[in-house]
């Protein structure tokens, strides 16, 4: 089915573009699948021709394509969890039209050949989906990738993704080379040896549990290694899922003593804490109970505490932490129907993420303009690309359109992705995505 259609009016909704400082109640008009107009020109449907299809989006945000820098494809190699293809149809109806995938694959993307078939494979994409290299040979930290190979073979960044590269050297050398290429450095941000095996946050819900925790200073001593170095090569870094509120105050510190750098946070920090781990969405019950132990709230880095919670949302506020990008880390139920110690960390999000974070805008904790911008334009201005993250007149549209007043229970049966491992699964979201358009094309639609 072709749904591409030749002229198309998204009339009436509240468009959200931070990178033109538009906020507004428009008509957006879409011919031969760029975007002609956006305006209030159209108050009398009976003047415009009927040679366009007009969707009625009053009462909804209409917003820029959302723009992840950090998803887990799982392919080639795991394609049971995801593959390129669900992964696209997952991140379309969370309103994503550019997803960069992460190296933790079988084969690693170290090499020129097996970029060039990721490419191949991702033509089959209903979105735009980028591919990052690895940091080092099998991402095992111990020698480069050959990085101006894998440059030119089209990946936007370098990263050993969940393997922290520990060697400071090594991630010296690799620093120097992003200046290069031009392509960010991301270090998975925990020092594995102060974390020493721990599986959630080290605290009083670890402790209550009987579960070995991980402490906060695993991450941000890992950070302030990777921000200078960074400071003295000049080289690009990306810091990612920043979780702590320590590593907050580092990333200000820095960025207030002039050095340029960008970092990410995750909507499960933003939105949940350890408490998560109870299985009671947040709830400290009284008593534990079969609930307790949920394993699709055990991700890297862990939940952490009330306190980094907010230190996140202000980072994101007052511009420290520059983008939010999913972290979507889907698992097969064989990965996470175990013991919590045994279960794979991560939580499959892409599709509930932007209804988990419009929770923060209706409790005045983030303004929408400040989301939109670490969803769109931030992200894109990384990529260091044409930028994604904008309703560009006489360009390709690519934009997302978001309905606050509908609400959705989260289950297997309404999720796109291979996998469901999330801890808002049975859990109702208010707001949903309702459509997304990649160059023009519906590719995700519910209205």
């Amino acid at each position: 089915m072709d749904n591409k259609y030749k002229k198309l009016i998204l009339k009436g909704g509240f468009v959200c573009d931070p990178f033109q400082k538009i906020n507004q109640i428009s008509d957006i008009v879409i011919i031969d699948g760029k975007i002609t107009e956006i305006s209030n020109l159209f108050k009398d449907d009976t003047k415009i021709s009927n040679d366009f299809k007009i969707i009625d989006v009053k009462g909804m945000i209409v917003m820029p394509g959302l723009v992840d820098l950090h998803t887990h494809l799982r392919d080639p190699g795991y394609e049971w969890k995801e593959d390129i293809y669900s992964g696209s149809l997952a991140a379309a109806k969370g309103g994503f039209t550019t997803i960069c995938a992460m190296p933790n694959t079988s084969p690693v993307p170290d090499s020129a050949p097996v970029v060039r078939d990721f490419f191949n494979k991702s033509k089959n994409s209903i979105i735009r989906t980028l591919p990052f290299g690895s940091i080092t040979k099998g991402r095992l930290g111990k020698s480069l990738s050959p990085m101006y190979e894998l440059q030119e073979a089209g990946v936007v960044g370098f990263s050993d993704d969940g393997d922290t590269l520990m060697d400071s050297n090594i991630m010296r050398q690799a620093l120097l080379y992003s200046i290069d290429t031009g392509l960010p450095i991301i270090n998975h941000a925990e020092d594995i040896v102060i974390k020493n095996n721990g599986v959630m946050n080290s605290g009083l819900v670890a402790d209550r549990l009987g579960l070995k925790g991980t402490l906060p200073s695993s991450e941000y001593l890992m950070v302030k290694r990777d921000i200078d170095l960074a400071f003295e090569t000049g080289g690009i870094i990306h810091i990612p899922h920043i979780s702590t509120e320590q590593t907050v105050s580092y990333i200000f510190q820095a960025k207030d003593a002039g050095l340029k750098f960008s970092s990410e946070v995750t909507p499960h920090h933003l939105t949940m804490t350890e408490e998560w781990v109870y299985g009671e969405s947040g709830i400290d019950p009284e008593f534990l109970s079969e609930k307790s132990y949920d394993t699709n709230a055990k991700v890297n880095p862990p939940l952490r505490s009330h306190n980094d919670v907010s230190a996140l949302i202000q980072g994101i506020n007052e511009g420290i932490i520059d983008t939010i990008a999913t972290d979507h880390a889907p698992h097969s139920l064989s990965d996470k129907e175990c013991s919590f110690d045994e279960a794979a960390p991560g939580i499959n999000n892409i599709e509930t993420a932007f209804s988990q974070l419009y929770e923060l805008v209706k409790d005045k904790k983030i303004s929408l303009e400040k989301l939109v911008s670490a969803l769109s334009v931030n992200p894109s201005r990384i990529l260091n690309k044409e930028p994604f993250g904008s309703l560009h007149l006489n360009k390709p549209a690519e934009l997302t359109i978001f309905d606050p007043n509908t609400s959705w229970v989260v289950n297997e049966k309404n999720l796109l992705s291979k996998s469901s491992n999330t801890p808002l699964k049975g859990k109702l979201l208010n707001g949903k995505i309702v459509l997304t358009i990649f160059k023009g094309r519906i590719v995700y639609d519910e209205l």
